[in-house]
């Protein structure tokens, strides 16, 4: 999962109160920074293939699973395609 748009917000409280409705009663959950090269925006460790050799290759992505790097086609993830 990728994001299609960022939000900026000067503080804390200012993002609080922008979403105040969809934190739970868990309040915020906080992640992991993503592994080195990876995208900043997926849960899942997911970077763009080449960038870790300074050759990225866009539009190509590839996850990090079971140990090792391999293809990601997030098109094929809803029909379990891996």
């Amino acid at each position: 999962m990728q994001c299609s748009f960022d939000n900026w917000y000067p503080d804390e409280a200012s993002a609080f109160e922008d979403w105040q409705d969809e934190i739970d009663e868990r309040g915020w959950i906080l992640l992991d920074d993503p592994m080195p090269y990876c995208q900043h925006d997926a849960l899942l460790p997911i970077r763009v293939k080449g960038r870790n050799v300074n050759q990225p290759q866009w539009g190509k992505l590839e996850i990090y699973s079971n140990g090792e790097w391999k293809d990601y086609f997030p098109e094929r993830r809803n029909r379990n395609e891996t």
